[in-house]
């Protein structure tokens, strides 16, 4: 099974190969960053990838004294945890449209809307006691959808989601 630490292992060690044309100061600084975690926790492993996605713009840009996230921003890179945003919320929306083996039943309609939510198709929100249930799929799911704009979950097909989706998570 493909785990958070075998994904973070395995970008580690492609990037790893371009090691040979940085900088031994930078070679030791990106080493420690990687390693500073000591409990592994699923923010532990986020944490993780985006320091090696600030390290990958790094190594594309040959800008070693510069941050790694201003780099990201100057390439153009979509944050990592946006692009999970948009994949969950992408999921959650074909869900809900039953074009998914996951029965639509795992998301529920807020039984009242609510002017707490952005839209007019809330999703019911159960009361989660623990931080392990609080970071699952499925409750961040929900808060992710219950919080965007009508005229995006209005989109008259899935193509057209998508793009306002994206449109919307990566301009804010």
């Amino acid at each position: 099974m493909l785990t958070w630490e075998i994904i973070v292992q395995l970008i580690s060690v492609f990037l790893k190969v371009e090691l040979k044309n940085i900088p031994a100061s930078h070679k030791c600084d990106w080493h420690r960053k990687m390693h500073k975690d000591s409990q592994p926790t699923y923010s532990t492993y986020v944490r993780k990838l985006d320091r090696v996605q600030e390290f990958a713009a790094k190594v594309v840009t040959r800008k070693w004294s510069a941050t790694g996230s201003d780099l990201v921003n100057q390439l153009g890179w979509p944050r990592l945890h946006l692009r999970r945003q948009l994949a969950k919320l992408c999921l959650c929306e074909k869900i809900l449209s039953g074009e998914s083996l996951i029965p639509t039943s795992v998301f529920e309609p807020h039984p009242s809307t609510s002017v707490r939510h952005a839209n007019s198709k809330p999703l019911f929100l159960l009361r989660v006691h623990t931080d392990y249930h609080r970071g699952s799929y499925f409750v961040s799911t929900v808060l992710l959808w219950n919080s965007i704009p009508d005229r995006i979950l209005t989109s008259t097909s899935r193509r057209s989601f998508k793009f306002h989706l994206r449109n919307y998570l990566f301009s804010t």
